[in-house]
């Protein structure tokens, strides 16, 4: 396992897919506090951690590129014949694909720290609820890489891979929005009545339809948003100078149920794979 892990950090650090992630997570830092930095009454805090929404659609395209790579050029194979078995041959492909994730998290903040420090300061968050943030982010990392390395390893073609991944990064954050916009509807909404000649405009309110009023339909919303990598992902972006401070206990639990679910999945289905 530490050989197979060895040969295949050292292909991370030479590959074209790996290189170019991290080029964009440096210019995605440049281009938001660039915008940011014009903006005198932009804190530090606002926005900072956006990157927990980009760096979904990121591993997906990087992980089914950069595993995918290995079917095509038959290493995989290679490395059966060298007596590597089908579990370390995935675990090592998790690992990797998980380290390569918090490189590009671990370069995003670089960057954002060097050009937002200089102009707004540091965080006026506790200390405590940027760290819990970031790391945080860091397990919806490896959730993501659990969930693509999964995806890639069971279906090989690697452009279709690649397409569903990217669809399916998308899917879950367009659906937490909607599922968040439902959460945050107001109870009541606001009415102006005029009168027949215009004067004096009356304020009446009334129950909004949208509004979810069953509790129980409302907690399996708020769950379902929680447990989604995509909700997940909002919440944490805006996290910081919102209401939540800190990210709620669950997102830990859920995180590391969604890993086992996908690795232990994705061992069970690779090992029966045909590999051709």
């Amino acid at each position: 396992m530490r050989k197979l892990l060895s040969a295949d950090f050292t292909r991370l650090f030479k590959s074209r897919e790996f290189c170019i992630s991290a080029l964009f997570m440096a210019l995605f830092a440049v281009f938001r506090f660039a915008g940011a930095n014009t903006d005198p009454s932009c804190k530090l805090d606002d926005g900072f951690f956006m990157y927990a929404i980009v760096i979904g659609v990121m591993m997906a395209s990087f992980v089914t590129l950069y595993v995918g790579a290995e079917y095509s050029s038959h290493t995989i194979r290679n490395k059966l014949i060298a007596g590597h078995t089908r579990v370390s041959i995935y675990l090592s492909n998790y690992i990797v694909c998980t380290v390569a994730g918090w490189m590009f998290c671990l370069i995003y903040l670089a960057a954002g720290l060097a050009l937002g420090i200089p102009f707004k300061g540091f965080f006026e968050a506790q200390a405590e609820e940027v760290a819990s943030t970031v790391f945080c982010i860091f397990l919806l990392t490896a959730v993501y890489a659990g969930i693509f390395v999964m995806l890639i390893m069971i279906y090989n073609n690697r452009a279709v891979a690649s397409v569903v991944s990217i669809f399916l990064a998308l899917a879950m954050v367009i659906i937490s929005v909607i599922m968040l916009n439902r959460l945050l509807e107001p109870e009541k909404i606001e009415i102006m009545e005029y009168t027949m000649n215009g004067d004096n405009p009356k304020t009446i309110y009334e129950d909004n339809p949208r509004y979810i009023s069953d509790d129980s339909v409302r907690s399996a919303y708020e769950i379902i948003n929680d447990f989604l990598p995509g909700g997940q992902s909002i919440q944490l972006s805006g996290m910081i100078g919102d209401d939540i401070a800190d990210p709620p206990l669950w997102f830990y639990v859920y995180d590391i149920f969604i890993i086992l679910i996908t690795c232990g999945f994705g061992i069970i289905i690779f090992r029966k794979k045909d590999l051709k």
